[in-house]
C-alpha cells in the first residue's frame, strides 16, 4: 500500500512526505521509505527495486509500475506557458499585437476532467495614452512572459493538500488587453484604438476553443495529453480577481453557452466595475 502527498516535478520541489510500504513476497520483509525530498525519494525507490528478493523479471515490472504511477499522480505548483496561434486565432492578442497567452498545469486522477480557469487582474486602460504605455508592460504584451509560472501563492490553484481543487487542471489566463476581459474588436486599424488590439473577450473565446480539443503539451520532462474542456460531464469554474473578477462576471454566461455539456460555475473573487472620473 502506498500514498503520496506533496509536489513532484522536474525541478524536484520539496514534498511534505512520501511513503512506500512494500511487502516482498518471498522474504516477508517490510521495506518502508520516507523522505522529504523528491529526488532522494526516487533514488531510494530505485535502490529498493534493485535489492529486494523478488524475481528479477517480476520485480522490474513492479518497479516500473511504481515509478510511472508515482510520477503520474504527482502534483506540482509549476504551470507552463502556452501562446495562442495568431493564424488560428487572429483576434486573440495583447495590446501590442503579440499572442494572447495562458499558463496551464495538467490535472491528475479524478481532476483530469475538471478545470479551474483563473482570469488575471490588473486594472484597465481607457485612453490611447495609458493603453499605449500599458502595451510596453506585461499587462499589454506577452513578449517577456516566462516559460513557467509558480501557482503556489494562488489559493484556488496551489498544490497544497488543503486546496480541494489541487488535482484539477489549472489554467492561469494572462491579462494583456486592458479591457477587463470585455472587448471584442477584430482588428487594430480603428483610429480610436491607436493601433492597439483591444480583444479581452476574444481571448477568452480563443482559450476555450483551444482547450476544447484534446492536445498534448510538454510538461517538464514529459508529455501530457489533456482531455477536452468540452468533454460531457466536465466541471469548469471561471474565476478571477479585480479586473479578472469583472471578466468572470462578463464571460461566465458565454462559457456556459459554449460548453453546454459541462457543468459551468462562476466564482469571481471581487471584481466590481470601478468608479470612473473623466
Amino acid at each position: 500500500m502506498w500514498t503520496t502527498r506533496g509536489l513532484v516535478d522536474n525541478t524536484y520541489t520539496t514534498a511534505s512526505d512520501l511513503w512506500i510500504r512494500w511487502l516482498t513476497r518471498q522474504s516477508s520483509i517490510h521495506i518502508i521509505l520516507q523522505t522529504n525530498n523528491t529526488l532522494t525519494f526516487f533514488k531510494q525507490l530505485v535502490i529498493c527495486c534493485k535489492v529486494h528478493t523478488m524475481s528479477r523479471v517480476f520485480s522490474s515490472l513492479v518497479c516500473s509500475l511504481l515509478l510511472s504511477t508515482t510520477w503520474a499522480l504527482a502534483i506540482s505548483n509549476t504551470a507552463v506557458l502556452t501562446l495562442s496561434n495568431v493564424t488560428t486565432y487572429p483576434t486573440a492578442r495583447c495590446l501590442d499585437g503579440s499572442p494572447f497567452a495562458y499558463y496551464i498545469r495538467p490535472g491528475v486522477s479524478d481532476g483530469a476532467n475538471k478545470w479551474m480557469v483563473m482570469l488575471e487582474g490588473g486594472g484597465f486602460c481607457s485612453h490611447i495614452k495609458d493603453c499605449t504605455e500599458r502595451s510596453f508592460t506585461d499587462l499589454g504584451s506577452s513578449v517577456n512572459y516566462s516559460a513557467t509560472m509558480d501557482l503556489g501563492e494562488i489559493s484556488f490553484m496551489t498544490a497544497d493538500e488543503q486546496n480541494p481543487f489541487r488535482e484539477w487542471n489549472q489554467v492561469y489566463v494572462r491579462y494583456c488587453d486592458g479591457s477587463m476581459w470585455m472587448a471584442n474588436r477584430t482588428n487594430n486599424d480603428d483610429p480610436e484604438t491607436g493601433g492597439l488590439w483591444i480583444t479581452g473577450h476574444n481571448n477568452v473565446a480563443a482559450l476555450i476553443a483551444q482547450l476544447s480539443g484534446e492536445q498534448e503539451i510538454e510538461y517538464g520532462a514529459r508529455k501530457v495529453m489533456l482531455r477536452s474542456i468540452a468533454e460531457p460531464g466536465s466541471t469548469v469554474i471561471l474565476s478571477g480577481g479585480s479586473a479578472g473578477g469583472i471578466g468572470a462576471f462578463n464571460n461566465v454566461d458565454f462559457l456556459a453557452r459554449t460548453l453546454p455539456d459541462s457543468f459551468v460555475l462562476g466564482a469571481p473573487v471581487g471584481g466590481f466595475p470601478p468608479e470612473l472620473f473623466w
